[in-house]
């Protein structure tokens, strides 16, 4: 058996330096498992070096990092030196091909752990994956709006508008506006990971050699980065690295070790441009390459156009191609993909992030970006059950590094798009999972971030469910986390002022949500974060609203200060929002008019913002800000009267709206019958109709049952339509009740037809009705014309009127029994104008 293993050792050997990566992956796993049967400890510990090698080799450094780290620690065990050595090399290296600092430093390492043909690969993989993370962190913003808009599509689907809103713009999520919770997830960061890195470093710097020592120094960067360290820390590690290196006189540590400080400041476009010069003149591929994935992140992070970040990642990925690095290449494709969902392009975004999962197969860390931006091109797409299928796959990996932070994310992610498809017991389920692994992460502070976002979904979570007191006992959770020195938690800070917020909002009836709110407002005070007060000051209008007792004055000051802080600030969403917020609490106020106005005012920036973001469709703000507008103009609606008089051509002129009352129609009846059966001299209608639409609480019984086409069409003379406006609901029923229909050009007709009247075949035909009863929209009056509904279009609301009154003159100068001969003709029976499905009111002569 130990031949066996140690011929599968010599296999796997042979097989690497061929570049069959699989089968020597395999065979090294045949040879631990047999060491291990034989618990044959030295055995294993080379067994699990070969496999390191090999998942270096193949562009599979999270892998990697993992292997190496159980090899030191077998390696330690052992007591060997140089065992200890060759481990800590491979840690060291696969800890910076896979979040190292430096792309150039990660080939230096790869040389000095033995694997000098991989380096330029190795290097790569650290570029593009720096890059992948920077994109990542760029669209984690946008993308977490288009979360919220996925969840909001069952609050839309039930016409909760304002809750829609909410779901997509709460007050924790503006307080960040365009900056994303710091809370940075590096896939393999492990306490155990990190343990056994700080041993490789110490055991790197045991050497007295001086260029040792720079290695150590430089292992030590990487080590510091890795650990996610403030900026400052990592620069001043890379200084005394710089230092070490120049006393050794290594020309190729200092330029690893410049190239490192480089990478660490912030990239600005003349220093990226001047490196895709340089590298496009000496004809080097894999530094134009880096220099162009440097150029785009440069491009990000100053918010240039995006159609510029797109070039060039495009050229990046070309390049990568012609080297033949597939893991580079799916990091590329991933931010391809991103950078089409952030440009709206669903259909481009979706191809590129399906090639990045393809390409990412052999290399889990790829994968984890590639299912990251695939994501973001389900949620552009709205495909929310494509976007929580890749959101499993991504819990999935995160288990394989058993990285309980990761996972932590993950599935506050995934509860998020269980929500997103309107299924909230498995969001519960998720938020919960995720609360308790970030809980039992044995790195502090990683800890307490991790719990305090998986917190945050979880309260959201139990909002959007209407279970406000299990909402509010995770934001107590949330509140009574431990605060850390240089923790986003700590007394004072942005951390504890959002905590506070989704406090508030969690159980926003209570009054200690309104003390809550205010305590918000006053540390983003203190903090000088004037998004962060406008998201206090909405939050606190929001909470004064829900209060037993409402005090509009004070919640209509609080929106209104709100906007201002947002405008000041340029957000122009957030702005929108909040004008929302201030046109409903004027429309608490019955003040109508301010509502329409600052309803309108946001409707215009939530347009603006949807455009500038190449979306489609209407936003959950713009449905919201509709929903404001029509309130607003139906509070400023009153019942009106139908007016009826004659003129000296014994012509009829009857002015009437949706809004006419019950008893101003029974009159025009009424005055209408009593005239032509006393005095006979009624010989024709004009009816001057003024589409208004209305909503149907307002609509008289007369008009929705028909009753008032039936009174009108039992007179037997000729009716004469003249209409402009909007003909909807009713309006259709009274526009179809007249023999000569004439409508002003700029008239809309909005189908379908709504409770027609019975005869409405017999008036148009069979097949116009079924196209008026079945058809969704808006048609223009010439459209109705060319359908044989209308017989004149004209080109005002005067010239129709006056033309409606011209022809009722020249009808009335015929005989009025000849005219009423030719209506009873003509014309359907009165009684089945009556709309469809009207409940009709007894005949009093069947009853006696």
């Amino acid at each position: 058996k130990a031949n066996e293993a140690l011929s599968l050792l010599a296999l796997a050997a042979v097989l690497e330096r061929d570049g069959q990566f699989q089968e020597s992956l395999l065979r090294a796993i045949e040879a631990l498992d047999a060491c291990q049967e034989l618990q044959e400890k030295k055995g294993r510990a080379s067994a699990l070096q070969s496999l390191s090698r090999t998942h270096l080799l193949r562009g599979a450094p999270a892998e990697a990092l993992q292997v190496a780290a159980e090899a030191l620690e077998l390696s330690k065990a052992l007591g060997d030196g140089t065992w200890e050595v060759s481990a800590a090399r491979l840690l060291v290296a696969a800890a910076a091909a896979h979040v190292g600092p430096s792309g150039t430093t990660a080939a230096v390492f790869a040389a000095e752990a033995d694997l000098a043909k991989g380096a330029e690969a190795l290097r790569a993989r650290c570029s593009a994956g720096l890059t992948a993370k920077s994109f990542e962190d760029a669209a984690r913003c946008r993308r977490n709006r288009f979360l919220g808009r996925a969840e909001a599509k069952s609050f839309t689907a039930r016409g909760d508008h304002e809750g829609a809103l909410r779901q997509v713009a709460d007050a924790p999520s503006l307080a960040q506006g365009l900056q994303e919770t710091p809370y940075v997830v590096r896939l393999g960061l492990t306490a155990e990971v990190i343990a056994s890195l700080t041993e490789a470093v110490e055991i790197l710097s045991r050497e007295k050699d001086g260029r040792q020592k720079a290695l150590a120094a430089l292992a030590k960067v990487n080590l510091v980065f890795f650990k996610g360290a403030a900026s400052e820390e990592v620069l001043t590690s890379c200084k005394t690295a710089m230092e070490l290196c120049k006393a050794a006189g290594d020309k190729v540590l200092e330029a690893a070790a410049q190239h490192t400080m480089e990478s660490l400041e912030a990239k600005s476009l003349s220093l990226a441009s001047t490196s895709l010069s340089a590298a496009r003149e000496k004809e080097e591929k894999l530094s134009e390459a880096e220099a162009l994935l440097y150029l785009a992140q440069a491009h990000l992070a100053q918010g240039n156009s995006l159609p510029e970040v797109l070039e060039a990642v495009q050229q990046a990925l070309i390049l990568f191609r012609d080297l033949g690095f597939p893991s580079c290449e799916a990091l590329v494709q991933s931010m391809l993909a991103t950078s089409y969902s952030m440009l709206g392009e669903a259909s481009e975004a979706s191809k590129a992030s399906k090639e990045s999962r393809d390409l990412a197969l052999e290399d889990r860390g790829a994968e984890a970006a590639a299912l990251e931006a695939s994501i973001f091109a389900a949620l552009v797409a709205s495909k929310a059950e494509e976007a929580l299928q890749h959101g499993r796959d991504l819990v999935k990996v995160s288990r394989y590094f058993n990285d309980k932070l990761a996972e932590s994310f993950a599935l506050g992610q995934l509860a998020r798009l269980h929500l997103a498809n309107d299924d909230p017991g498995q969001a519960v389920r998720a938020a919960e999972d995720a609360v308790e692994l970030a809980a039992a992460s044995k790195l502090a502070q990683a800890s307490v971030t991790g719990q305090a976002a998986a917190l945050r979904v979880l309260a959201k979570v139990h909002g959007c469910r209407g279970k406000p007191a299990a909402a509010l006992r995770a934001a107590e959770q949330l509140l009574a986390l431990p605060g850390r020195a240089a923790d986003t938690l700590a007394k004072g800070s942005k951390g504890e002022a959002i905590a506070l917020l989704v406090a508030s909002e969690a159980n926003a009836a209570s009054h200690a949500a309104l003390a809550t709110a205010r305590d918000a407002e006053a540390l983003f005070v203190q903090l000088k974060d004037q998004q962060g007060q406008g998201a206090a000051k909405l939050a606190l209008a929001s909470t004064l609203l829900m209060q037993p007792q409402r005090e509009l004055d004070g919640a209509l000051a609080a929106a209104r200060e709100a906007s201002s802080c947002f405008r000041s600030r340029g957000d122009s969403f957030a702005e929108a929002v909040a004008l929302c917020a201030t046109a409903n609490i004027h429309l608490l106020r019955e003040e109508t008019s301010e509502a329409e106005k600052v309803g309108k005012e946001a409707l215009r920036l939530f347009k603006e913002d949807r455009a500038s973001r190449g979306a489609k469709g209407t936003s959950p703000g713009e449905a919201r800000a509709k929903q404001l507008l029509m309130q607003s103009q139906l509070k400023s609606q009153q019942p009106s009267a139908a007016r009826l008089f004659f003129d000296e051509f014994s012509v009829a002129h009857l002015e009437l709206n949706e809004l006419a009352s019950q008893e101003s129609l029974e009159a025009a009846i009424a005055t209408l019958h009593n005239m032509q059966r006393v005095r006979k001299n009624v010989k024709a209608v004009v009816m001057h109709l003024d589409g208004t639409p209305a909503p149907v609480t307002m609509h008289s019984y007369a008009l929705t049952s028909g009753t008032f086409m039936v009174g009108l069409r039992s007179i037997s003379v000729p009716l004469i339509l003249a209409c402009c406006g909007k003909i909807a609901g009713p309006s259709w029923s009274l526009a179809l009740a007249c023999d000569y229909r004439l409508a002003d050009c700029d008239t809309q007709f909005l189908l379908p037809v709504i409770a027609p009247p019975e005869c409405l075949g017999d008036l148009v035909g069979q097949a116009v009705a079924a196209q008026l009863c079945i058809s969704n929209g808006c048609m223009p009056a010439q459209a109705v014309q060319e359908m044989g509904i209308f017989q004149q279009v004209r080109p005002g609301k005067d010239d129709t009127s006056r033309a409606a009154s011209e022809l009722a003159k020249r009808i009335a100068a015929f005989p009025s029994v000849a005219c009423k001969q030719t209506i009873g003709l003509l014309s359907v029976p009165a009684l089945r104008y009556t709309a469809v499905g009207a409940q009709r009111l007894p005949d009093r002569d069947l009853m006696a």
